[in-house]
């Protein structure tokens, strides 16, 4: 059996109880901010959709974060198997006229999508169908993993050597996340420690969904008893987002 263990949090009280996430999401830009160069992943999003690179005179706060296209269709799909095609339309009545437009269209994988935009969807979950708890994040990871570990991403798995699969958490979160950096510490033969470093947008409901992902992904490489326990968080005020990991 699987366990994860987290931290207490409370939800907010009064009018907006149920929005575990704010409209924009938990964000916080912290200053001064990581130079450009420390990272030649950022680009930017043409009007097309097409990626263009960022250009390397522009001032660095203004260029935003980004993510693949595979998060934002994890959460679509889930919320479609899960809960139906009714209730993904009423969440997208919920969102801004260009959010909708982009969510309910036609979305690549392998493209990336302004992190801001995977936060208002996240909240409008968390509002919508997770009456307020962002719990459901952790079954999103999971539910994401299975499907994209068993799919065009299985290339990442390392079956009968879950320790093997952390020791990728770099080259893994540079597949999904282009700014910031993820490192994995070994402390044993069946534990570490993961620490992410750099990102420029961060939320509750991203790192639950980093939870849920990882301790699915450790059982597909045959990992079990798999054990979470989220030391820090940058939208709790820490300076990094950590986790200790433990299987048998």
């Amino acid at each position: 059996m699987t366990a994860v263990t987290r931290p207490e949090t409370s939800l907010p009280k009064g009018p907006t109880a149920s929005r575990a996430v704010p409209p924009g999401g938990d964000q916080r830009r912290p200053q001064p901010r990581r130079d450009a160069s420390a990272s030649g992943r950022r680009r930017q999003l043409a009007p097309n959709g097409l990626i263009i690179r960022a250009d390397p005179t522009r001032e660095p706060s203004l260029l935003p974060t980004q993510v693949k296209g595979a998060v934002i269709l994890a959460r679509r799909a889930f919320v479609r198997q899960e809960f139906g095609e009714d209730a993904w339309q009423r969440l997208l009545d919920t969102l801004p006229e260009a959010d909708r437009e982009l969510l309910d269209g036609f979305i690549l994988t392998a493209s990336w999508y302004p992190f801001e935009l995977n936060q208002r969807l996240d909240a409008a979950i968390v509002e919508q169908l997770g009456a307020g708890d962002v719990a459901i994040f952790e079954s999103i990871g999971s539910w994401s993993a299975k499907k994209n570990l068993s799919g065009p991403h299985r290339t990442f798995l390392t079956p009968g050597s879950p320790q093997r699969f952390m020791e990728m958490a770099d080259r893994i979160y540079d597949f999904y996340y282009d700014t910031g950096e993820r490192k994995f510490e070994t402390s044993g033969e069946r534990s570490g420690v993961m620490t992410t470093y750099g990102a420029e947008t961060f939320s509750e409901t991203d790192c639950l969904t980093v939870m849920g992902w990882y301790r699915e992904a450790l059982k597909m490489c045959g990992a079990s008893e798999v054990q979470i326990e989220e030391e820090a968080c940058r939208a709790r005020g820490d300076e990094f987002c950590r986790y200790r990991f433990s299987w048998s």
